[in-house]
């Protein structure tokens, strides 16, 4: 009985492991994978990886934003921090600067 509590709680936390290693929820998955054991161990293998996204980056001048808003200015892109209107031109000196 001990046996098959620990291989159920072991279903569980591999659902949970492989969901996070495909970019989703690990206390979801492994909730699914604690009640539903193989059914959502096959399920998992059947949904597809997310892609990782990345993050934006920190407004350089206050920190606390992230710098996402853009606007068009004779077909150059500004991108700008909605706290602070600091502005930069391109996602290079975003890059460098965040």
């Amino acid at each position: 009985m001990v046996v098959a509590i620990i291989l159920w709680c072991g279903v569980a936390f591999l659902c949970g492991y492989v969901a996070s290693e495909k970019g989703r929820s690990f206390g979801g998955w492994a909730f699914l994978g604690f009640f539903f054991t193989i059914f959502a161990l096959i399920a998992l293998v059947a949904v597809p990886t997310l892609e990782k996204r990345v993050p934006d980056p920190d407004c350089s001048r206050c920190g606390r934003a992230r710098v996402k808003h853009y606007r068009q200015i004779d077909s150059k892109t500004i991108y700008f921090c909605p706290s602070c209107v600091q502005e930069y031109d391109s996602e290079k000196t975003l890059a460098r600067s965040g």
